[in-house]
């Protein structure tokens, strides 16, 4: 399939990687999936970055308030700042690569916008290892401190899973914008073919540079000579015979 202008495979892939970790971002955001508790098998603690749901017996579902401002250290208000600003660096790296693309669908200067586009997936990846692993040395220290009940067992849950996928798809935008914006010249033949009307076009100037000005024939066609008409000869002025001349002298002599 033919794509527009400058537009390669790799912007395409990036944007979309970029869209799709967004939407992760968002899932892991606001769901309470991040740590399970569970007490003698059975579920009874979600723990999320803002929210807490317990499951209380003899009430259907479970009860989310509020996590309390004691139980909030430093590490955990550290996740919660850089889980914030990964949410907005995978925005804002998104929009760049959006309007990269538009740029190089017209094959105007795209360059510089998608290289800020990767410069702020690097930093949304930074933030995100930083959440994976702060939130990960909070939930060890959580994790020892349960243990010592031995019927209680602490696990990561789905929405910390999805976190790393979201590091993941964001390292991979910036990867293939990056070769993108440095192989770009070497893939366009693979992705773009000029019009037929545009080959023609080049084909009929280069013809017209090149070859030279036909030189004006020296005899107009109107004036050729008609074909069946001889060449004038010396015939017209033929020289007499000595014959006539001897005449010519004898009669002078008489005379």
């Amino acid at each position: 399939m033919r794509l527009p202008g400058k537009v390669t495979y790799f912007i395409l892939l990036s944007l979309g990687c970029s869209a799709a970790a967004f939407i992760f971002h968002i899932a892991a955001l606001v769901t309470q999936f991040w740590r399970l508790t569970s007490y003698q098998g059975k579920e009874y603690i979600r723990d999320g970055l803002w929210k807490r749901c317990v499951k209380i017996d003899g009430i259907k579902g479970y009860v989310c308030g509020d996590i309390q401002e004691e139980e909030m250290d430093a590490l955990f208000r550290a996740v919660q700042c850089s889980v914030l600003l990964g949410l907005l660096f995978t925005l804002i790296g998104g929009v760049s690569t959006a309007g990269a693309l538009i740029l190089a669908k017209g094959r105007k200067g795209h360059t510089k916008l998608l290289r800020f586009a990767v410069v702020i997936d690097h930093l949304a990846v930074i933030s995100l290892i930083v959440t994976i692993v702060a939130y990960g040395v909070y939930t060890n220290k959580y994790i020892k401190e349960m243990s010592k009940n031995s019927d209680t067992a602490v696990v990561f849950g789905f929405s910390y899973v999805v976190e790393i996928i979201t590091g993941g798809l964001k390292l991979l935008a910036g990867i293939m914008a990056e070769i993108h914006i440095r192989f770009k010249d070497e893939v366009d033949h693979l992705t773009y073919q000029p019009d037929v009307e545009e080959t023609m076009e080049d084909e009929i100037a280069s013809k017209i540079n090149d070859d030279p000005q036909p030189e004006e024939s020296k005899t107009p066609q109107g004036l050729q000579k008609p074909k069946g008409v001889k060449k004038s000869n010396r015939s017209n002025h033929q020289i007499k015979p000595e014959e006539d001349k001897f005449e010519e002298i004898e009669e002078t002599c008489r005379l």
